[in-house]
Formats: C-alpha cells, structure tokens, sequence
C-alpha cells in the first residue's frame, strides 16, 4: 500500500510540472529572438554596433529597420 502512495505522488508531481511547463510556454512571449540568451555573442555584438549601423540585425537573422 505504501508503494502505491509513493507512486501517485511522483506521477502527480510529474502531471503537475507537464501542466506548469505548458502553461509557462504558451504564457507571454517578447518579440524579440535574443530572449533567454544570457551569454549570446551576437546579442552582445547587436548591443554594441547598435548605433554605428541603420538596420540592425536580430538574432533570428531578419533585418529591423530603426
């Protein structure tokens, strides 16, 4: 009887962490393709030569006008 309690517990944890990581991805989103990168080379170059340049370049590679 005990195993069984233990069971329903880890495969309700599992079924409550599928539930909260849906939520969380289909939650609000930024336009930007940088979001989430920390250590990202070209975001960093994109930061640096953002002002040396009349269209800048996202980290999806589409060009955005200024």
């Amino acid at each position: 009887m005990l195993q069984n309690i233990i069971v329903f517990i880890i495969i309700g944890g599992a079924i409550a962490y599928t539930v909260f990581a849906v939520i969380r991805s289909l939650g609000k989103k930024e336009k930007s393709g940088c979001d989430g990168c920390n250590g990202c080379d070209i975001k960093l170059e994109i930061t640096q030569h953002k002002s040396s340049s009349a269209i800048s370049y996202g980290c999806n590679s589409k060009s955005i006008k200024k």
